[in-house]
């Protein structure tokens, strides 16, 4: 996640723009004052507030974090066209 950090400030935090809301949107669990690593945790079946070492997650709840980090990802840039240009 550090990663995509980097590039959102490298881009002026144009790439990420507005992904926090947009998965914060497809819940009904609300969520509008998370950041966007919490609410991926979230899609992806953590509740990293319920007392979970979210920190700590074995290498498949990592690797069913990251998958739905591609998937809400991949869907959210597909909705934005001119997403990143530069």
């Amino acid at each position: 996640m550090a990663f995509f950090n980097g590039l959102d400030l490298g881009s002026g935090k144009q790439l990420l723009e507005g992904f926090s809301e947009w998965i914060a949107s497809r819940s009904d669990q609300g969520g509008w004052n998370l950041v966007w690593p919490v609410l991926v945790l979230r899609e992806a079946g953590f509740e990293p507030w319920s007392g979970v070492d979210w920190h700590a997650l074995s290498g498949d709840d990592d690797a069913r974090a990251v998958s739905t980090f591609f998937t809400l990802l991949d869907e959210f840039l597909d909705g934005r066209p001119d997403a990143f240009s530069g």
